[in-house]
């Protein structure tokens, strides 16, 4: 298996995190819990340290795995315009991250 730069780990990293923000900034439009409570958590995966690039994006997808399971309840119509939302952005939607990170 061919080693990646830590270039291109750097920027895998920073998509997922794109991601995970403006996944996390629309939660409250469909969740009980307040935007205080999704901006912590976003805070928290943007603030990840690991000693490598590697780790960090194995952390950062542990994580984002996480956000997606705790959703996974999510009506199909608030998939649809979080996804519609996400695309609009040139983000990856929540239907692609929930078929594979």
């Amino acid at each position: 298996m061919a080693r990646r730069d830590a270039m291109s780990i750097d920027n895998e990293c920073e998509a997922l995190l794109a991601f995970a923000e403006a996944f996390l900034g629309q939660l409250p439009k469909y969740r009980r819990s307040d935007k205080a409570y999704y901006e912590k958590k976003a805070r928290t995966l943007r603030e990840y340290k690991a000693p490598t690039p590697s780790i960090r994006l194995r952390g950062l997808k542990m994580g984002v795995g996480d956000l997606l399971e705790m959703t996974s309840d999510l009506p199909a119509k608030a998939v649809s315009e979080i996804d519609a939302n996400l695309a609009a952005k040139g983000l990856r939607t929540l239907s692609s991250a929930r078929q594979g990170l």
